[in-house]
């Protein structure tokens, strides 16, 4: 799992679907009385995806076309070029529809592209 938003969310989420692998993009950093402090911000969206999809694949030895990348914001094009098995979920854009694999418009579809593939 691979997300934008703040460590602890995407953790709390992960663990709650018993996702082994994931990252955030943002962390939060405390004081040494456990107060936020402030926000730290790892890399462009962008780039740290790729990177972080290279790490499951080393990880897991896989090809890129191995995984599908479901999205729904322009900062996963990358990934869905990287993996060539984007799956863009609700709207987007004209530039993130042609970078992805497939298009639907609720997650619900989701589930018989996932076992098709």
């Amino acid at each position: 799992m691979i997300s934008s938003g703040v460590d602890v969310f995407v953790q709390t989420v992960a663990k709650a679907l018993e996702v082994e692998l994931y990252h955030a993009n943002y962390s939060f950093v405390y004081d040494e009385k456990d107060k936020v402090i402030d926000i730290k911000y790892g890399a462009p969206e962008d780039k740290v995806k790729v990177k972080f999809l290279k790490r499951i694949c080393n990880l897991k030895n896989l090809k890129p076309k191995q995984i599908i990348f479901v999205s729904d914001s322009m900062n996963d094009r990358e990934a869905f070029l990287f993996t060539k098995r984007g799956i863009l979920a609700g709207r987007g854009n004209e530039v993130l529809k042609k970078a992805s694999w497939r298009h639907v418009e609720t997650l619900s579809e989701i589930i018989p592209l996932l076992l098709t593939s």
